[in-house]
C-alpha cells in the first residue's frame, strides 16, 4: 500500500484497506515525503535509506479498540485438567501475546468505562491478571476476593460449589464501602459458583454488584443460571 504524507509534524495516516481509521501525530515523519506500507509490516521511503521494520503491532496497538480479534486463537484446550473429564480452557498463550492481552484489556475498559463504578473486585487467581491492568486503565481501586487464609485482616466468608469440587471465598470487611458500585471480574464463567459467591461477598459488604465481567464463558454449563439479576458480560463463548 502506498501512503503519501505531507511534510509536517501532525500527520494522519489512512489505513482504510486494513479497516482502521487513522493514527495521529506520528513522530519524526516530517522529513519523509512518502512511505510505503507493505504486507510484511515494513515502511520504506525517502529518508529511511533501507527497509526499516516499523511493524504493524505498534500502529495497531494505538487503535486496538477499533478492531476485532479472534481470541480463541490464543486459548488452548487441555483435556482432563485439573481432574478427569474436565476440559480446561488455558489462557497462558493469550498472556504470552501482548497484542491479544492488550486487546482484552482495551475491550474490558471500553465496556466498563462509563458504568459509574467505584471499585473492581478481582477473583483469585486468574481474575487478578485482568483486573489489575483494567483497574489501572480505569483509575479504580482493587479489592481482591481470595481463598481461605490468604487475607490478613477480618473477612466476610462464603462457601460455593465448583464444577469439580467445593471451596470458600473471602473478602476484607473494610474492602468495600456501603453503597459502592462494584465490578466483579474473573477470567472464566463456568458453573457460576465462584462468581455467585463473590457477588454475595460484595453484598455482604454493603456494596452493589453493578456488573460481572469475564473473558471466557462456558455456555453449556449454564453459569448465568446462578447469576440471574446481574449484568453479565463475556468476551468469548464456548
Amino acid at each position: 500500500y502506498i501512503c503519501p504524507f505531507p511534510r509536517h509534524k501532525s500527520l494522519r495516516l489512512s489505513l482504510l484497506s486494513a479497516g482502521l481509521r487513522y493514527v495521529e501525530s506520528i513522530p519524526k515523519l516530517d522529513a519523509i515525503g512518502s512511505l510505503f506500507y507493505t504486507a510484511s509490516g515494513r515502511l520504506k521511503g525517502p529518508g529511511f535509506g533501507h527497509w526499516r521494520s516499523c511493524g504493524r503491532q505498534p500502529v495497531m496497538g494505538l487503535i486496538r479498540d477499533q478492531m476485532t480479534m479472534e481470541l480463541k486463537d490464543f486459548i488452548r484446550d487441555i483435556p482432563d485438567f485439573p481432574e478427569p473429564g474436565i476440559l480446561f480452557r488455558d489462557i497462558t498463550p493469550l498472556l504470552r501475546e501482548p497484542k491479544a492481552f492488550g486487546y482484552v484489556i482495551d475491550k474490558l475498559a471500553s465496556q466498563y468505562r462509563d458504568q459509574s463504578l467505584d471499585c473492581i473486585v478481582t477473583v483469585e487467581s486468574r481474575g487478578f491478571l485482568f483486573g489489575a491492568p483494567l483497574a489501572h486503565v480505569l483509575g479504580m481501586p482493587i479489592v481482591p476476593a481470595r481463598k481461605p487464609g490468604k487475607l490478613p485482616a477480618p473477612t466476610y466468608v462464603t462457601k460455593y460449589s465448583l464444577e469439580y469440587g467445593a471451596n470458600t471465598m473471602e473478602i476484607h470487611v473494610d474492602g468495600i464501602a456501603n453503597g459502592e458500585r462494584v465490578l466483579v471480574l474473573d477470567d472464566l464463567l463456568a458453573t457460576g459458583g465462584t462468581l455467585a459467591a463473590t457477588a454475595r461477598l460484595v453484598e455482604m459488604s454493603g456494596g452493589v454488584v453493578a456488573g460481572i465481567g469475564v473473558v471466557i464463558e462456558l455456555t453449556d454449563l449454564d453459569g448465568r443460571g446462578q447469576l440471574k439479576g446481574y449484568d453479565v458480560y463475556s468476551m468469548v463463548k464456548y
